[in-house]
């Protein structure tokens, strides 16, 4: 396997000359947290060279001194040079304070927003740079909102950035615990044209989970529509018929509970509320399969369904 290109100065010239790009280039969280742990590891390599690992952040970010009118007069490849020498000491910094059991991470939100600064384009730094701020000490910072703050900023200078959308609806749903408006992120993202097929079925199975059916349904349908992948059209028409499963659900709840108030006791099985006459028979799935009643008078899909392990109840 061929190793990675040597850096001398044609590396550099490249760099200094080379356009960010913010485009897609993968699918799902799992890229995400692998970066993440790839910054650990960048941390863990400084046992190479104890000597030389500094204790703490520098003073000052490189460039922090400069007004953000001296930042726009610098030339362009050393902004980015600069601004790659702030990302590095976060990285640095980071690895180090793990290293040495440190408790919090008070300068990694300084030196991740001015590697930004210098390099609004600077994409390791707006996406991992979060992951870190995020995550409760003493794995990182504890700075959820300045970690939302940072991927807001990127997405609204790079909208197509699906990876930036589902690390900020990931943030919002475990982090600030706010699973609605993480959901929510996704379905705005899941709902533009040019939305890669995953984003739109994680969108749709988050709106699922917090409630939001008529949404999910809406996206589900676009998938449809937009795919020609055989299994992605399965796993939304499967999708579909889950959500039309989960709507019976509620209504033989009600039914349930109706019949608990009357009789004074959960129902043992479907042939109570037949019998009642609050049902015309056992009820069945959209697949065909009956569906469960546990021993509280709980409905649900059953198990050998292939419908089962929905989520969203």
């Amino acid at each position: 396997m061929a190793g990675p290109p040597a850096r001398g100065a044609g590396f550099l010239k490249q760099r200094m000359r080379a356009p960010r790009r913010a485009g897609l280039r993968g699918a799902g969280a799992g890229r995400l947290a692998s970066a993440g742990l790839s910054l650990v590891c960048l941390g863990m390599s400084a046992r190479i060279a104890p000597a030389v690992r500094p204790a703490a952040a520098p003073a000052s970010p490189p460039g922090a001194h400069l007004s953000d009118a001296g930042v726009a007069a610098l030339p362009s490849g050393v902004r980015r040079l600069l601004a790659d020498l702030s990302w590095l000491l976060a990285v640095q910094y980071y690895g180090n304070r793990r290293l040495e059991g440190a408790p919090a991470f008070p300068e990694l939100g300084a030196l991740v927003e001015q590697a930004l600064r210098l390099d609004p384009g600077l994409r390791p730094a707006a996406l991992v740079g979060p992951l870190l701020l995020a995550e409760r000490p003493p794995l990182g910072a504890g700075e959820p909102e300045r970690a939302d703050a940072i991927l807001a900023g990127w997405i609204r200078r790079y909208p197509g950035d699906f990876d930036a959308v589902l690390l900020r609806s990931l943030l919002h749903t475990w982090h600030l615990r706010d699973p609605e408006r993480g959901a929510a992120l996704l379905a705005a993202a899941g709902a533009r044209g040019d939305a890669p097929p995953w984003l739109v079925a994680v969108a749709a199975r988050s709106l699922t989970g917090v409630g939001a059916r008529a949404a999910a349904r809406e996206l589900w349908r676009v998938l449809l529509e937009r795919t020609d992948d055989g299994r992605m059209r399965s796993n939304a028409r499967t999708h579909l018929l889950q959500l039309d499963a989960l709507d019976r659900l509620d209504e033989l709840s009600s039914l349930a509970r109706a019949y608990e108030r009357a009789s004074g006791r959960p129902p043992r099985g479907w042939e109570d509320l037949v019998a009642a006459g609050l049902l015309p028979g056992p009820p069945v799935d959209p697949a065909g399969v009956p569906f469960a009643l546990d021993e509280a008078g709980l409905p649900g899909i059953a198990p050998q369904s292939p419908l089962a392990g929905h989520p969203g109840r």
